[in-house]
């Protein structure tokens, strides 16, 4: 059974571009604790895919290093298997990120709960990621990230790993109003005897 498993897997390998916006409007006046909004925006292509992801949220600073978010989220994603028609998923999340530092390495670690609305039914998703940023001038950091995705993809489908973003890139401000990351994220997706890895030019400005 093994020799017929390999004999059908398949291992796909694609070039992508991700950029994104991400925006936070802090509501609690420099205080250490109360709301804020949040929302991002963001434009994928792969070959001939495109997916965009517009997701805004709500969230909670409890104090300077626990903030708590719900929100929701539109996908949308058109060419390549879609045949060009225009598909689209609904998703509500709930997250909490906390955030430190090490001397000087910025940490950050979030746990996100996805409830994912599909053509065939609800599937659900469990999110963990990673962040360290260490300075290598006064103005550069050297970031990376590390995101494990967990859950299933259909009423039906199993409990299962999905897929792994690792991201290495740079930080650099842009103005005083926020900053910009590029860099390069490798994309591990499983999906039933098909393995896929993305190689994807990355750039988000977070503002």
């Amino acid at each position: 059974m093994l020799f017929v498993s390999a004999a059908h897997a398949e291992t796909i390998h694609d070039l992508a571009t991700w950029t994104a916006v991400s925006a936070q409007v802090d509501l609690h006046e420099g205080q250490d604790h109360g709301p804020r909004l949040l929302a991002d925006v963001h434009a994928r292509r792969t070959g001939a895919a495109f997916t965009a992801i517009v997701r805004p949220a709500v969230g909670w600073d409890v104090n300077k290093s626990l903030s708590l978010a719900v929100g929701g989220a539109w996908v949308g994603q058109r060419g390549a298997s879609t045949e060009d028609d225009l598909v689209s998923e609904g998703r509500v999340w709930e997250q909490a990120l906390v955030t430190g530092k090490v001397e000087d390495v910025a940490l950050g670690l979030r746990l996100r709960l996805e409830q994912r609305f599909l053509t065939d039914g609800a599937g659900h998703r469990v999110r963990v990621w990673g962040r360290a940023a260490a300075p290598v001038s006064d103005v550069i950091s050297l970031i990376a990230t590390d995101e494990v995705f967990v859950g299933t993809l259909g009423p039906s489908a199993p409990v299962a790993f999905d897929q792994n973003r690792l991201f290495l890139g740079l930080a650099l401000p842009v103005s005083d109003v926020g900053r910009l990351e590029v860099g390069y994220t490798h994309v591990l997706l499983v999906r039933g005897d098909v393995t896929s890895h993305v190689h994807v030019i990355a750039s988000s400005l977070f503002l």
